[in-house]
């Protein structure tokens, strides 16, 4: 994973963020906290993580409502492994789930078997993610087969998405809407999909194993660089990892904020923005950090957009034994 794009693999998705929860401004001498030196087997970061995924994507439908009904008539795959009642606008549907799996990822189909209508899909990739579709309103109806519907300009169908978003050793999970629109205008038919997530989660980073200058977390197989790590509590590793990933990095001027409690005790600090830009301009993601005097960074804010999806991630570091004073 050591390219540019574990800048959003590990900054983006991982780390950052923090939505400013140290405001409790006092005056007085405070300790200050640096970064310790080595990292060993059995250091972690804990943090509080909050994520947010809004989409907004007007798709062209070539099959002139084709594409909006493959969504509530699922190619149905794999063997029958069992029945399951799912509940639709009050009422409950008796299910077929059906099961498969290949290489990419395993599916479950929840499908009620007279009509093709799928109340329930849930997808699981190799990598651990999870993808649960719950249908929660159409206009179309339900009693009817695929074949039986007939796509107007506004039809539409409306989900209830879950997701666990595996990142390195933990997972957040997201909850959510995805309401999928079909647009007729002069004949050219356009799918309108609008996803809106959230999710919180506390998650603890520790160090499982140490080679040179990579370490790997706890539960995760891969191995990522020392400085990728420590770029979610320190301002000057997070420039060394940008740098070395192939980003650039910008800073403004540090505006001080004074004395405010933080979990490590009061700690003197200051506001910062930085922009991190990757992938030739692919991608522009701007941050606001709260640093310590020696750049130990406290909580941080941020989000990227990228082909009409923006994600927006905060994080505020809750606990670590490598931030020493």
């Amino acid at each position: 994973m050591e390219t540019k794009y574990i800048a959003i693999i590990v900054i983006v998705v991982v780390a950052i963020a923090g939505i400013g929860a140290f405001f409790v401004l006092n005056g007085g001498g405070t300790a200050v906290d640096e970064i310790k030196e080595t990292v060993e087997v059995g250091d972690y970061i804990s943090a509080d993580i909050d994520m947010g995924l809004q989409a907004s994507l007007e798709i062209p439908d070539l099959l002139e409502g084709g594409m909006l009904l493959s969504q509530l008539y699922r190619d149905v795959e794999g063997d029958l492994t069992g029945q399951e009642t799912i509940r639709y606008q009050g009422m409950s549907i008796s299910c077929d789930i059906y099961t498969n799996t290949s290489e990419e990822e395993n599916t479950m189909t929840y499908v009620e078997p007279t009509t093709g209508v799928v109340y329930k899909y849930v997808s699981v990739s190799k990598e651990g993610g999870v993808k649960t579709d719950i249908l929660d309103n159409t206009s179309f109806d339900i009693t009817k087969t695929e074949d039986e519907q007939v796509v107007e300009d506004g039809s539409f169908i409306t989900m209830t998405t879950q997701v666990t978003q595996a990142m390195l050793s933990f997972a957040v999970d997201l909850t959510g809407t995805t309401t999928l629109t079909e647009k007729i205008t002069s004949g050219v038919y356009t799918v309108q999909t609008e996803v809106n997530l959230t999710g919180e989660s506390l998650v603890k980073m520790e160090v499982a194993d140490v080679k040179d200058d990579t370490i790997q977390i706890k539960g995760n197989d891969e191995y990522i660089s020392k400085n990728a790590f420590l770029s979610l509590i320190s301002t000057d590793y997070l420039d060394k990892y940008v740098k070395e990933s192939g980003a650039t990095i910008v800073y403004s001027e540090k505006m001080d904020k004074g004395d405010v409690k933080t979990p490590f005790g009061k700690r003197h600090v200051a506001e910062q923005e930085i922009t991190i830009s990757g992938g030739e301009g692919v991608y522009t993601m701007p941050m606001t950090v709260t640093v310590g005097d020696k750049n130990v960074i406290y909580d941080m804010d941020t989000s990227v957009e990228l082909l009409g999806q923006k994600i927006t991630l905060s994080m505020a570091i809750e606990e670590s034994s490598l931030i020493v004073h």
